[in-house]
């Protein structure tokens, strides 16, 4: 018998393969999540996972549930998991342009060009990020850290390595938190990044002019965007949606680190030198310091200082009460210029301290 073929699925405008073999490739070698080392690191990070949270769920009044797994991850893996998260997020644009860029002439090098910058940028973070929360691996959400950059800044920093990681732990778990505890913030997140793919048009001709931009920066040594290098190919209205996204991923980063300091040390009282020594490690100079302006990173480091500062200064404000009122509705999240002068989100109507007997401090 003759088996019967139906259509071809139309190549999408990222070439995923070429992105995950560039990536792992570009992100070198690495034994240490595999070694007695990531064993070590393992176990250890369960149980600080266990001492953490309920300083956390008192700390922020978000429940942390126990079920989430935190995963111990070499940065191949890293990599081809967050590929998969990309096309995931991509895939409202690949549904809605179909076959239209496979038809183009220019499609096939366009999609080598997306894929080399997808490759390029997370083999660059593989060798950076120390944990990542994702939301978008059903629930409640994974936490990966990656053993040998963990393990690598430990030696390099110098700090007590239980203590670094009890604030890792704690960083990750926030985030945890973040998503589990607010019922509309997957959702609204979501919806930014939706509003933005959907809006994309990935013409191969702009990819392709995209990559000359990229480079044109690199000799410059100017940062791209916001959004990475794929802010070359978006327009203005994109723009807009992306700073909405800086600002809620800025809260976000900056809340973890807020909370991170606070139950870091609890869990593990010898860490007074983690926090300067995290702030030295985002001062990157010199051609990785280059690497991370070009790639857009420079963005990520700010998020985390002027997320802080933002949340310091509720804190100091309104106490624990005024930052859990930041999480009651996506109308009280703060825009990017709130977070830089945070005086303009406390000075917002119906934004005060707390009260005396613990009324919220967010009215409507």
């Amino acid at each position: 018998m003759t088996a019967l073929v139906g259509p071809t699925a139309p190549p999408e405008p990222v070439d995923w393969s070429r992105a995950e073999l560039l990536a792992v490739r570009w992100a070198g070698p690495d034994l240490l999540s595999h070694s007695y080392a990531g064993d070590a690191l393992r176990h250890e990070v369960a149980e600080l996972a266990a001492r953490a949270r309920p300083l956390l769920e008192e700390l922020t009044g978000l429940p942390v549930p126990p079920e989430a797994p935190i995963e111990i991850l070499a940065r191949d893996e890293w990599c081809r998991r967050n590929v998969r998260l990309a096309r995931r997020l991509l895939e409202p644009l690949t549904s809605r342009l179909g076959a239209r860029p496979a038809a183009r002439p220019l499609a096939r090098l366009g999609r080598r060009v997306a894929a080399g910058e997808l490759g390029a940028v997370l083999a660059y973070a593989s060798r950076r990020v120390l944990g990542q929360y994702d939301p978008w691996v059903g629930e409640p959400g994974h936490i990966y850290l990656v053993a040998a950059n963990v393990i690598g800044a430990e030696h390099r920093l110098g700090v007590p390595p239980r203590a670094f990681r009890a604030w890792v732990v704690a960083h990750e778990l926030t985030h945890l938190a973040q998503f589990s505890g607010v019922p509309w913030l997957h959702g609204h997140l979501h919806s930014l990044v939706t509003r933005v793919v959907e809006a994309l048009d990935l013409d191969p001709a702009a990819v392709l002019a995209a990559g000359a931009r990229v480079l044109e920066h690199l000799r410059a040594r100017r940062a791209v965007p916001a959004g990475g290098p794929l802010a070359l190919v978006m327009r203005e209205e994109q723009r807009r949606a992306i700073e909405e996204i800086q600002a809620l991923m800025s809260l976000l980063e900056g809340h973890g680190n807020f909370v991170m300091r606070r139950v870091g040390v609890l869990v593990d009282p010898g860490s007074e030198r983690i926090g300067p020594a995290l702030a030295a490690r985002r001062s990157v100079g010199g051609l990785e310091g280059l690497a991370a302006r070009v790639l857009g990173f420079e963005m990520k480091v700010r998020q985390y200082s002027v997320g802080e500062r933002f949340c310091d200064a509720v804190s100091r404000a309104g106490g624990p009460q005024l930052l859990r009122d930041l999480w009651e509705a996506p109308t009280c999240l703060p825009t990017l210029a709130e977070l830089e002068h945070p005086e303009r989100w406390l000075g917002r109507p119906g934004v005060s301290p707390a009260a005396p007997d613990g009324t919220p401090a967010v009215a409507g």
